[in-house]
């Protein structure tokens, strides 16, 4: 059973005004966010006063206001007065002259608020902005600044996203109610130690030799991973038809005996956001070679004619992909219910009963997207639960013309907060699966009785001291197993261990990075599955050679342990 996640959405609802016979020329509100998750708030206010004098004004700021201070428009200091109540401060803001009939004033703030962002270690998100009131507001603007050494994940719409802040300017009627902008800021990059447990157990009552085969990473722009080290020897080091990486290991288990395989790895990542969405491109451009990506299979439903209708629905003739994307999270999101199942369901049964988790939602987005010619496959991995700790979790990348595979999220998608065309950096990419709907990530062959097999998954951040130690770990691994592949003066081999030596003589971790690249060429070019070594059933002492010396039948034997 996979882990969805539904993010919370904080609204950090800006004051209401207790005054009447006025408007607002404008309010200008900048938040910045802070390292240990406090919040600088910055207000200007001018209003235009059509009524009796104003000599003060109430405002309601949600959270724990503290270090307050308030200014008029000519710098003159003004009395405030915070009252903490349930769950905001109530402000009172004292005019030094009141703001006569027909005049203008206003006020700066300036106030830290507690309590207003969510999140922990590199994340950081929270609702801004949000207004209420019965008058007027002609400008209207929200800015929201990410803590140092952060950048924009997301930003609700309408909000333009920049690089490390998010921006709305809009204009609100008098009764009008503005909700705020919702912001995701990460620092990056991040690196993680994913550790494998894999524990082989054999029921029998005879001898088991057992191929286990674990899938470990899956690379993109966005995030390179590694095999560190192995507590088992390994037979092979591989890559799938689909660049997944896998590692095979043998080993031979007696009867009642159980084995526990322990493999480390290291995942450095990046946020990743594609700079243009809406460029992605057309059906039609397409290529063939991608009809793969169409085909029904065992959880992708593509053909049955309530899959097809609902692609005929939500899509219609639409031929823009970055559209198609929206409209089927959008619709995806609005049919269904996150519900945690026992089971995997697939797309037809989600959507026949409305709920699912994340498998259920990313099975339907696929069987949709592909019923409307979009090719679609299944991404799993590991993301951050909203309890601590890291959970399994299932997600789609699409296919576009001009950027490639992309990443869409169907079980996090809301209105105005759409995972269309970007990845977290704590979102850890472990396969992806297209041209098959398994989400398995461990096979076995053996001979002898059926073994057991269970896999537990612990996930913790490296700091940056120890990264290094671990890329030159997997730099000897590597170069060992692209070494039995090659000879020992292989020119792609002997750059390997060129950079491996940079890296350690002058501990580089960026000379690490090229030794694993030049060792991986090799393993993803020659590297080929294990095949499980069956024993023959034969004697101990058996004749297993003949030789003809000078015509001479010779018989050697050789001890053959059984």
């Amino acid at each position: 059973m996979r882990y969805g996640t539904v993010v919370v959405f904080l609204i950090l609802l800006l004051p209401t005004v207790e005054a009447t016979g006025y408007y607002y020329n404008f309010i200008i509100q900048d938040y910045w966010i802070q390292p240990d998750r406090s919040v600088r708030l910055s207000l200007d206010v001018k209003i235009t006063n059509e009524g009796p004098p104003i000599s003060g004004l109430i405002w309601k700021i949600p959270g724990r206001v503290e270090r307050i201070q308030a200014w008029d428009r000519e710098g003159g200091e003004l009395r405030v007065s915070p009252v903490q109540r349930d769950n905001y401060t109530e402000v009172e803001i004292s005019f030094t002259s009141p703001i006569p009939t027909r005049g203008h004033g206003g006020f700066r703030l300036d106030c830290t608020v507690e309590g207003a962002v969510e999140g922990t270690g590199p994340e950081f998100r929270g609702g801004f902005g949000g207004f209420a009131t019965e008058r007027r507001v002609e400008s209207y603007v929200v800015r929201v600044w990410g803590p140092p050494g952060t950048r924009l994940f997301l930003a609700s719409s309408p909000a333009r996203a920049f690089e490390n802040f998010a921006e709305l300017g809009r204009t609100l009627s008098a009764g009008e109610s503005f909700e705020g902008i919702y912001t995701i800021f990460y620092r990056t990059p991040l690196s993680y130690e994913v550790s494998l447990s894999e524990t082989l157990s054999n029921p029998g009552e005879r001898d088991s030799t057992v191929l286990l085969d674990v899938l470990l990473f899956h690379r993109s722009e966005y995030q390179f991973a590694t095999l560190c080290t192995s507590s088992h020897p390994l037979k092979s080091l591989y890559l799938d038809e689909e660049n997944n990486w896998h590692a095979n290991i043998e080993v031979r288990l007696r009867p009642g005996e159980s084995e526990e395989i322990q493999l480390q790895l290291l995942y450095i990542t990046e946020m990743y956001v594609c700079p243009t969405p809406q460029a992605a491109g057309r059906l039609e451009e397409i290529d063939e070679s991608l009809a793969r990506y169409l085909q029904p299979d065992t959880w992708w439903e593509v053909n049955n004619p309530s899959i097809q209708e609902l692609a005929t629905q939500l899509v219609g003739r639409e031929s823009d992909v970055y559209t198609i994307a929206y409209r089927l999270l959008q619709g995806v999101g609005g049919l269904i219910t996150y519900r945690e199942t026992e089971l995997r369901q697939g797309a037809l049964k989600t959507l026949a009963q409305r709920t699912g988790d994340c498998d259920g939602y990313s099975d339907l987005t696929i069987a949709l997207a592909r019923a409307s010619g979009l090719p679609a496959r299944l991404c799993t991995g590991w993301v951050p639960r909203e309890n601590g700790g890291f959970g399994a979790h299932a997600w789609v990348e699409i296919y576009t013309p001009a950027f490639g595979w992309q990443s869409v999220d169907p079980t996090w998608t809301k209105e105005g907060r759409e995972y269309i065309f970007k990845s977290e950096p704590t979102r850890l990419q472990r396969a992806v699966r297209g041209l098959s709907s398994s989400d398995s990530s461990i096979s076995i062959e053996y001979f002898g009785p059926s073994p057991t097999i269970s896999e537990a998954v612990e996930i913790s951040a490296v700091e940056d001291s120890d990264i290094l130690p671990m890329l030159l770990q997997a730099c000897r691994l590597s170069l060992e197993m692209a070494g039995r592949l090659v000879g020992q003066e292989n020119p792609v081999l002997a750059e390997a261990r060129n950079h491996y030596n940079l890296a350690e003589n002058f501990s580089s971790a960026e000379h690490a990075r090229r030794s694993l690249e030049y060792s991986s060429q090799i393993l993803a070019n020659l590297g080929r599955k294990a095949q499980l070594e069956r024993e023959l059933p034969l004697p101990s002492w058996v004749i297993i050679l003949i030789l003809a010396v000078g015509g001479v039948l010779t018989v050697g034997t050789l001890l053959r342990r059984r």
